[in-house]
């Protein structure tokens, strides 16, 4: 078995649902892990910083809304004198950032929330093992996972890694193929690639997810090395399957559009291409959600709970209310863990006891 080992990441921050990348981060090395930690907290905090906390600005049509509304948009309470709504707004948004209206306590747990970075990473599990390889004794995580290596979120500081696999399902591969397809938005890969020809944004934006030689890299060595990695580099070093000559006819485009001298070249605008393809495949999910449910997936760790929140929050009929002896009940014979059966199963052959009976046994 190959042995795996982190050398390069990208991020780049977006603005709320917006299309706007406002940073975006390329780093290359073998202490890439702890170079992405480090600089990703540095550029949350510098942001946060400099982001102007703006009044709330709203129009005569989110005015009446707000007058209108009778029930909070997030837990769907109904507004009485004790219960008070209050205007949710986008602080960073200067004019028209009115975004719903809502109970005080659900408009605070947002504020709360909106400290803690969401980074999305598609198969957390797989990078969060290479992370916790690296660093996991040199920083605090709170990891949340399911079972064996499957991991939900890394939390290290006001930083939450998420693996966006278990909102949208699928190969990022196919999800891309799909967005591109239907003419999802591409403006993130766009402003991540605006360094480049515009015949090499042309190239990735009509077909989506390239091929990258992962089995090629043995070694940090291997990104000086001039030229295109021959075809065979391109293998699948877990099947084995060949990639097929237009694939690799493409790749070479690809490359001579980007005026790519080396393997490290190649690796920067692979990796913009991943991070921005992933941000406008997620952004067009989470919009939906948003738009249809008034939910952000962002604040979700999978899509059941997503799902189940939607569900409560669109139906009809509020969910039957628990008395707390019921509550108390169900709370008090959660199990968990290993479960076995230690007493043995024993049955009397005896004609008085058994209507199963049968003489000689």
């Amino acid at each position: 078995m190959s042995k795996q080992k982190a050398y390069a990441y990208c991020y780049s921050f977006v603005v709320g649902r917006s299309d706007e990348c406002m940073h975006s981060s390329v780093g290359v090395g073998e202490r890439c892990v702890v170079h992405f930690l480090v600089k990703i907290a540095e550029d949350w905090a510098r942001i946060r910083e400099t982001m102007v906390a703006h009044k709330i600005s709203m129009t005569s049509e989110t005015i009446r809304q707000f007058e209108q509304a009778t029930h909070c948009k997030s837990c769907n309470i109904k507004f009485t004198n004790n219960t008070i709504k209050v205007r949710h707004h986008t602080h960073h948004k200067l004019t028209d950032n009115y975004v719903c209206t809502l109970c005080r306590k659900c408009n605070f747990n947002l504020k709360y929330a909106e400290r803690t970075l969401p980074v999305l990473s598609h198969n957390l599990s797989y990078d969060a093992a290479l992370i916790l390889k690296e660093v996991a004794t040199k920083h605090n995580f709170e990891i949340l996972k399911r079972d064996g290596d499957t991991f939900y979120s890394l939390k290290t500081g006001n930083i939450r890694l998420m693996d966006s696999a278990h909102m949208i399902r699928g190969l990022l591969f196919s999800r891309v193929a799909s967005h591109i397809k239907q003419k999802g938005a591409l403006e993130i890969t766009r402003q991540m690639l605006s360094k480049y020809p515009d015949e090499c944004a042309k190239l990735v934006l009509g077909t989506g997810k390239q091929y990258y030689p992962y089995g090629y890299v043995t070694g940090f060595e291997v990104f000086q090395k001039l030229g295109i990695p021959p075809k065979v580099c391109f293998n699948s070093s877990m099947t084995g399957e060949s990639i097929p000559c237009e694939r690799y006819e493409h790749i070479c485009k690809v490359w001579n559009a980007a005026n790519c001298f080396n393997l490290l070249d190649y690796t920067v605008l692979y990796l913009l291409m991943d991070v921005g393809l992933l941000g406008g495949v997620y952004l067009a999910w989470r919009k939906a959600a948003y738009t249809q449910f008034g939910l952000d997936p962002v604040y979700y760790l999978m899509s059941t709970s997503l799902s189940l929140d939607a569900l409560l929050h669109t139906a009809s009929a509020p969910p039957p209310n628990f008395r707390w002896g019921t509550h108390q009940l169900i709370t008090n014979n959660i199990r968990g863990g290993f479960c076995s059966v230690v007493q043995r199963h024993a049955i009397a052959n005896n004609p008085e006891l058994n209507p199963q009976f049968k003489a000689g046994d």
